[in-house]
């Protein structure tokens, strides 16, 4: 899924009534390919020019698939696809990337994603479904996820501080399945699951509390938060002949959520922001809707050739370009799918964070000398800020200590936003 780790920023928000619409449709460059054996796909995640897709199989000889490519889903290459339990989720932090599945099924890299071994889970965690996981540091990640037995359902999550070597129980309960996590700080975080189930710790996940949260049921697939804000989505709904979808839009970080949406629709499967006010979200039976407003109104966007898809997450790898994975091995990049770059120059831009150089490495057109890069730390300090001088700009980060980083590009087309872990 994507860089999940989006801290908060002093910034607010006044959420206003939704509006779902249609617009008019501009011709998307799409692309639509299949990864190997057209295993569903999970997640995707691009890291150091690398695009990753998990998934496989779940039932009846399950099959547990990691698969890279370096054209951007054109041709894909293997990690590993064999009989195991399904992926559901892979990360990245520095150079240390993390694949998290059914059955405790774990993969570690050390050396992002050139090489993956596998992580035996010790004890219930051997036994325990997981279906994210979010890092906080170099050394500190979380997973969740649960169990679903014929009589009884768990809720479930786990710890890692040697880089997810080894993981520690530190929270079940019978409950629902949990789908997703994230991090607002080092203290503060939020995880979501089924039949409406949100959680809350305040101290690092020493311990969880409930929110009640307006009496929905509806199964949460994702919770996403903004750059630079405190700005946070959750998405999901109802599947099956009476389905239904919802999205939960809040501006102080998860404490107050408004509904946005929640009525008959195909349900809602993944989420990804893309400017600080900008989100898109995709889901069962194509469905794909952004929003400018920090999702205070949501526009429906179509495409010629994913309608019965089901679409289970989106990913932007740079402001004018996205890409989908879906069931049957289906993903798709979109040129400019939430018509936000209207100069192309734009969408020639990119970053990369290179752990080994301790550097930025921002890549731009001609117009590069028209750019201004901040550098802001957690706590919305400006740690660096130059003008961009060459067509390949190298940023020293020497001088900053490891942490978590966002970066502003602007100049005259436009603003980009980046964020980097810095082991």
């Amino acid at each position: 899924m994507v860089n999940k780790l989006k801290l908060r920023f002093a910034f607010c928000l006044m959420i206003m009534s939704i509006t779902i619409g249609m617009i008019a449709q501009p011709n998307y460059d799409q692309n639509l390919g299949y990864v190997p054996h057209f295993r569903h796909v999970r997640d995707v995640e691009l890291y150091n020019n690398k695009l990753f897709a998990v998934g496989g199989w779940e039932y009846n000889d399950s099959i547990a698939s990691i698969f890279y490519s370096t054209d951007e889903g054109l041709n894909w290459n293997y990690v590993t696809d064999n009989i195991n339990a399904i992926i559901e989720d892979i990360d990245f932090v520095g150079s240390t990337g993390l694949a998290v599945g059914w059955s405790g099924n774990f993969w570690r890299s050390e050396n992002g994603g050139i090489d993956w071994v596998s992580i035996p889970m010790l004890g219930i965690l051997s036994n325990r479904d997981f279906l994210d996981a979010f890092w906080l540091d170099a050394n500190t990640g979380f997973a969740v996820g649960g169990k679903l037995f014929s009589t009884d359902t768990l809720t479930t999550i786990a710890k890692t501080v040697d880089g997810g070597q080894n993981w520690q129980l530190i929270f079940e309960e019978s409950g629902s399945r949990l789908n997703s996590i994230v991090f607002y700080d080092n203290l503060n975080a939020i995880s979501v699951g089924d039949n409406g189930l949100i959680l809350r710790t305040q101290n690092g996940g020493m311990s969880w509390t409930h929110d009640e949260l307006l009496g929905i049921v509806s199964d949460w697939e994702e919770i996403q938060v903004s750059f630079q804000s405190e700005l946070t989505g959750i998405v999901g709904g109802v599947s099956g002949a009476d389905s239904l979808q919802t999205i939960l839009i809040s501006s102080d970080a998860g404490l107050n959520w408004q509904i946005v949406q929640n009525g008959t629709g195909s349900k809602w499967m993944g989420m990804d922001w893309v400017l600080p006010m900008t989100a898109c979200v995709v889901g069962e039976d194509g469905a794909k809707m952004w929003s400018e407003d920090g999702g205070a109104t949501w526009s429906t966007f179509l495409l010629s050739s994913d309608n019965d898809i089901q679409w289970n997450e989106v990913q932007f790898l740079t402001p004018g370009k996205a890409i989908l994975g879906g069931e049957f091995g289906k993903v798709m990049t979109i040129t400019d799918p939430v018509n936000l770059v209207s100069d192309p120059e734009v969408r020639d831009v990119s970053f990369h964070y290179e752990s080994q150089q301790n550097a930025l490495i921002i890549s731009a057109n001609d117009n590069l000398e028209q750019f201004y890069v901040s550098i802001f730390d957690v706590a919305g300090k400006l740690v660096i800020g130059q003008r961009l001088e060459r067509n390949v700009q190298q940023i020293d980060l020497q001088t900053i200590s490891s942490g978590n980083y966002f970066v502003r590009l602007s100049g005259n087309c436009g603003v980009l936003n980046y964020h980097f872990i810095k082991p």
